[in-house]
């Protein structure tokens, strides 16, 4: 479970955002007056705007206490830098201010904690922050198919890409193969080309929900599977929107036998918890993906494990929050 000191000053720091923000932008200000020039007439609303998402990042690196989350978000920072030739001093300007504030402003006890993820954010601006290049290997046995594919939709012929799919099933390529292969492939690198800013979020939907889709069509070609009378719900954590990645393992259980109630993204705690408690599952599957939802699903495990008839039901957690910080189980109460 959450620790509850921690998760009280990751709301906390909600909280004060919106006075530490304009704070820390007017000190950046004064120790560095190069960015009201550099920035222009926007440099304030700009500077704001980013502020307070690395506070939000910040919030939920101190509720799972997990600094690495923080350091990311500035990691990404620090890469549209250099991406856009912006002199990284700004930044590392901008998290000192940061780091001010919030050590003048909250109590010591407070800033014991938080110490060490602002540390992290701080090292993270002097980290090698180059956006990593294509992924996808044409070499790879299906890499080809991975890469037209992506050409496919991108160009917007979504027919043929769809296509592309139906026919390596309709030749026999296993349904697995089509998931971890091809399919999971795709989703990692339209995420990063975004990341690159080489796809607009446009470009991005677009191949999400093309491999909605796809994932749709594919069904018709699961194996027949004897059922084994588990059942297992599926679902994201509150606010999530991605919710690919939890389809595929609805999915993969299913086709081992398994009844499967999958439901999608963003399901109100309350209307997950009733359909939980009565008949309870064998296994509750959540998948989060953006690092802004930690501390939603901690409070979300803890409402599953305050309920008498579902204490003990098995948690499964995943998504690439879970890739990044394999551990984080062990801090939101999952199994």
């Amino acid at each position: 479970m959450l620790d509850p000191s921690t998760r009280q000053l990751s709301l906390a720091i909600d909280s004060v955002a919106g006075a530490v923000a304009p704070w820390t932008v007017d000190r950046h200000a004064e120790v560095d007056p190069d960015v009201t020039r550099r920035f222009g007439e926007t440099w304030r609303p700009q500077w704001l705007g980013d502020v307070r998402m690395r506070l939000r990042y910040l919030a939920q690196a101190v509720a799972v206490r997990r600094p690495v989350i923080f350091a990311d978000a500035v990691t990404w920072s620090a890469a549209a830098f250099v991406a856009r030739d912006v002199p990284l001093d700004h930044l590392r300007h901008s998290m000192q201010c940061l780091r001010d504030v919030l050590m003048t402003e909250l109590p010591s006890a407070a800033g014991d904690i938080l110490a060490p993820h602002l540390d992290a954010g701080l090292a993270a601006v002097d980290t090698p922050c180059t956006i990593s290049g294509e992924t996808i290997d044409p070499d790879h046995p299906h890499g080809r198919l991975v890469l037209a594919y992506l050409e496919a939709g991108l160009s917007g012929r979504a027919a043929d890409a769809e296509r592309l799919l139906i026919d390596a099933a309709d030749r026999g390529m296993p349904i697995a193969d089509l998931y971890h292969d091809v399919l999971t492939p795709a989703q990692r690198e339209i995420g990063r080309m975004w990341h690159a800013d080489e796809v607009s979020i446009a470009e991005e939907h677009l191949i999400t929900s093309l491999t909605e889709t796809v994932l749709a069509r594919l069904r018709a070609y699961f194996p027949d599977t004897s059922p084994n009378d588990r059942r297992a719900v599926a679902t994201t954590v509150g606010g999530e929107l991605h919710a690919v990645g939890m389809r595929m393992i609805a999915d993969t259980f299913l086709m081992s036998g398994w009844n499967v109630l999958y439901l999608g993204a963003n399901v109100p705690t309350h209307d997950l918890l009733s359909i939980l408690v009565e008949p309870a599952p064998d296994l509750l599957a959540i998948s989060v993906t953006n690092p802004l939802h930690v501390r939603e699903l901690g409070d979300l495990i803890a409402a599953v494990r305050g309920q008498p008839a579902i204490t003990d039901l098995p948690i499964l957690i995943g998504g690439s929050v879970c890739n990044r910080i394999p551990d984080l189980w062990t801090e939101v109460g999952a199994d």
